[in-house]
């Protein structure tokens, strides 16, 4: 009997020792050429985490796999990435998944492949001057990521707009009509002959987004490292629809183009694309267009971004000057930033932006703005803006005056 408990005892031993053996030790140090490193480094620069000098993270500096694990959390822990960097996140997950368990961390995210995010927002408008009114609206987006393969997503936003009231001249929400259809984007993305591959309805920037920043219906296709490149052949929607533009301009919702992302350095980025609008079934003119950006980091506080466009329409040139100081972090309470701009687009400058006087065509105008985080994951943002009109202009009904627009609003993120 006690040779037999003996044996066992030797056994369990013996089975510990070797399962011990072939798994990953935690204090391992993981080789600077590693893949791992590389989709950390590049997860950092995209904005991942909270600041590139916070995750104590260098290229060139040995980590153990517990170290690394801790990094792949805080990644795990930001909830407003693309579909890309989510694969590549869920594919550090399932690398160090048990050193993620080991510091209480479930990497049930990247077995399951489902993510949910969204904000709720909540918006005050009133304008004076040669155009008045008042508006109260609520937003609610739901952003639903789900894992078909070990490469492809699914990826859904939902998205409902309710307005609370208005008056005088303001009919609607200022950032677009009542959604008729309330599932905004849904899509597929995943690798492709060295790229990423999107097919369905996604939001798109073209370039800078000074012409058009909105839903597309078709396919995008990015490529690049260093030098990241866009494809896109795709469709708009009734949200491209701007009653403040030209009549043709609202008709052409057929895009093609190609846009270039360059990384200078570590301070300058530039941006920019080239553009073909045609309209699907309207008999009107087809628009060419061309925009360029730059970003600059001009000290610890201060940005700086500057960008022109151009149309091959008449009246079709739009200039925007941003400068930054600071900036508010969402995941930070008690960060802040407050940014002046400057605006000048003729009225057959742009079809739909999240630039704010793309809905006012036809004018010029200086911005100021300010967002604060009373706590984590609360941000308020207020903005006044007062906008001039060109002698060639879109809002006739100004009658030539100048208009003072402010905007406070409260964004809610889960």
């Amino acid at each position: 009997m006690k040779k037999s408990l003996l044996v066992t005892l030797t056994m369990v031993f013996m089975l510990t020792v070797a399962g011990t053996a072939f798994a990953a030790n935690p204090f391992e140090l993981v080789p600077t050429d590693n893949w791992a490193y590389a989709s950390i480094d590049s997860l950092a620069k995209a904005g991942i985490y909270a600041g590139y000098n916070d995750v104590h993270f260098q290229k060139d500096q040995t980590l153990t796999r517990n170290q690394i694990a801790t990094l792949v959390a805080k990644a795990m822990a930001n909830k407003n990435v693309t579909a890309d960097q989510k694969a590549a996140i869920d594919k550090l997950a399932a690398e160090y998944k048990t050193e993620l368990e080991a510091i209480g961390v479930k990497s049930d995210t990247a077995d399951k492949g489902i993510a949910f995010s969204g904000y709720n927002r909540l918006r005050y408008t009133t304008r004076s001057g040669g155009s008045k009114g008042h508006a109260f609206t609520n937003k609610v987006e739901l952003d639903v990521t789900g894992k078909i393969n070990d490469a492809w997503t699914f990826n859904m936003s939902y998205e409902d707009l309710k307005s609370f009231y208005t008056d005088a001249d303001i009919t609607s929400d200022t950032s677009g009509p009542t959604y008729d259809n309330p599932v905004t984007t849904i899509n597929a993305s995943g690798p492709l002959a060295g790229g990423t591959l999107t097919v369905g309805r996604f939001n798109n920037t073209f370039g800078t987004g000074i012409i058009y920043d909105d839903y597309l219906t078709g396919v995008k296709y990015e490529f690049g490292n260093k030098l990241k490149t866009k494809l896109v052949y795709a469709s708009t929607d009734f949200n491209s629809t701007n009653s403040a533009l030209v009549d043709y301009l609202t008709k052409l919702n057929k895009a093609t183009s190609i846009e270039f992302a360059y990384d200078v350095n570590d301070k300058t980025s530039l941006a920019g694309s080239l553009q073909h609008w045609a309209p699907k079934y309207a008999s009107v003119d087809s628009m060419n267009a061309v925009d360029f950006g730059v970003t600059t980091k001009l000290s610890d506080k201060y940005s700086a971004y500057a960008d022109f466009s151009k149309t091959n329409a008449d009246a079709g040139k739009a200039y925007y000057l941003d400068i930054k100081y600071k900036g508010a972090n969402k995941s930070i309470a008690g960060s802040y930033g407050i940014w002046l701009d400057y605006s000048y687009f003729e009225k057959n400058s742009a079809l739909d932006s999240g630039f704010w006087n793309v809905y006012f065509a036809g004018t010029k105008a200086v911005i100021l703005g300010v967002d604060y985080v009373p706590a984590k994951n609360i941000k308020w943002t207020n903005v006044v803006a007062s906008y001039k009109p060109l002698s060639d202009t879109a809002f006739t009904s100004w009658n030539g005056k100048s208009v003072t627009w402010f905007r406070s609003q409260m964004f809610l993120y889960f």
